[in-house]
């Protein structure tokens, strides 16, 4: 059976390092207001270019040049909006797939849209 660190490694080996940036809302408590914050940190990923007609891709919500990103299982904060910048471009993460063998999560695909 395959396990977990041996895909880890291989996304170590072979990936690269990007940054993800989480926005978060917050409240202020004197005013009550809205604002956003945000954090970076690296991470590494393996990458594949979206062509377009890929299976996942029947309403055509991704275009060439978007991107899908593989983390490896224990990443944290790849969520719905945040962002992810790579090569000086960045992608908004749509929608995160875990894969799971036996109920374990293995790796996890990031499917994002390029912004700029």
């Amino acid at each position: 059976m395959v396990s977990t660190s041996a895909i880890d490694n291989q996304i170590t080996r072979f990936g690269n390092s990007v940054t993800l940036s989480v926005t978060t809302l917050s409240t202020s408590s004197e005013y009550g207001d809205d604002y956003y914050s945000t954090s970076d940190s690296t991470i590494t990923v393996v990458h594949n270019d979206i062509v377009g007609d890929e299976e996942f891709n029947k309403e055509g919500i991704f275009v060439p040049g978007d991107k899908v990103f593989f983390a490896k299982s224990t990443e944290e904060n790849l969520e719905v909006g945040n962002n992810i910048l790579y090569n000086s471009s960045t992608f908004k993460i749509k929608d995160v797939v875990n894969h799971n063998i036996q109920d374990k999560n293995f790796v996890k695909e990031v499917r994002c849209s390029k912004i700029d």
